[in-house]
């Protein structure tokens, strides 16, 4: 789908319900909130529906739209004349509720930007995987559409591309990205106010999470991959959540020698994930999108299936010969 057929779509249809991939992150929000005002300020039926709650830090961007969790709607709510629209993800990530809701809609439409190396079988939708992220794409869109960009959208969409550019510094960090920065600060948005908010505003308990996961740390290829796990025991008695726990992956690289750091996590159901991130000379789709799941060259994960020894073997064992 191309971004005119896309923007078609949005100025004709009336009735949107826009969701994103289970565990929210800022990219994840930033575009579901950013979008759903823009088309809100144009005359849009929306409803924002997301499978898991978002973290506290990002209420100050989540307050100016209602998100509801699936099993508050009521049957009546939707129909076929509702177009849903998942950002950030593909419709196979937004949660076992979410799924079954899909069912009841007319059509949905993917907005994303991650890589992948099985472009040939994506769902229908707009893909732009050399955008910074997905709130990147949503600027665009509305910029396209005549949306005036008010602060709150700005701040929506300026924390997304904070935390998916790592501030600014990821591979992905174009010209354009600053450009729509650039655009967004001269709007009213205050960098530092959003940085400290994703970057600096960890619990004590998510301190305690960290340290207690780092000493899991391992190393192999002769101190080129590093690996953590967290099960989900270490998680509960810390006090902390399973989100505060997603940028623990990202020490690791900080070490001279690690090319790929590995982290093995469970939630406090007791499903288990896999992250993984790099410097840019190893491909993690090679691992992920086998395993099921997908992402970006430099960061991306999936869920397990089999017992979680079998499959840390089984990662570790692909690294290893893909590295070699």
């Amino acid at each position: 789908m191309t971004q005119q057929t896309l923007l078609k779509l949005l100025k004709e249809e009336y009735r949107f319900l826009i969701t994103t991939h289970e565990s929210p992150d800022g990219d994840a929000l930033g575009s579901e909130i950013a979008l759903a005002l823009g088309l809100k300020s144009i005359g849009k039926d929306v409803i924002v529906v997301n499978e898991d709650k978002a973290e506290q830090r990002y209420n100050f961007i989540d307050s100016k739209i209602d998100i509801v969790p699936p099993e508050n709607l009521q049957d009546n709510e939707q129909n076929l004349n509702t177009t849903m629209l998942v950002l950030d993800t593909l419709p196979d990530n937004t949660g076992k509720k979410m799924q079954m809701l899909q069912r009841k809609v007319s059509r949905i439409i993917s907005i994303d930007h991650h890589d992948t190396n099985q472009a040939s079988q994506l769902p229908q939708g707009y893909y732009q995987p050399k955008a910074s992220s997905t709130c990147e794409m949503v600027y665009d869109l509305l910029k396209a559409l005549n949306v005036k960009i008010d602060l709150s959208m700005g701040e929506a969409i300026f924390t997304g591309m904070v935390y998916d550019t790592g501030s600014f510094r990821y591979k992905k960090t174009g010209s354009h990205t600053l450009f729509i920065g650039s655009e967004l600060v001269k709007l009213g948005v205050n960098p530092f106010k959003i940085h400290t908010i994703i970057n600096q505003s960890n619990t004590k308990a998510s301190l305690i999470l960290h340290s207690r996961v780092l000493s899991t740390l391992e190393f192999f290829q002769n101190d080129r991959i590093a690996l953590i796990t967290m099960p989900k025991d270490m998680l509960i008695e810390s006090g902390s959540t399973f989100e505060e726990s997603q940028t623990i992956i990202n020490i690791p690289l900080g070490c001279r020698s690690v090319e790929v750091s590995i982290f093995f996590k469970q939630d406090e159901t007791g499903r288990w994930k896999c992250s993984l991130r790099s410097k840019g000379h190893f491909n993690c789709l090679n691992i992920a999108e086998p395993m099921g799941g997908g992402g970006h060259s430099t960061a991306a994960g999936f869920k397990l299936k089999e017992p979680m020894e079998m499959i840390r073997q089984r990662v570790l064992e692909s690294m290893e010969q893909l590295l070699t």
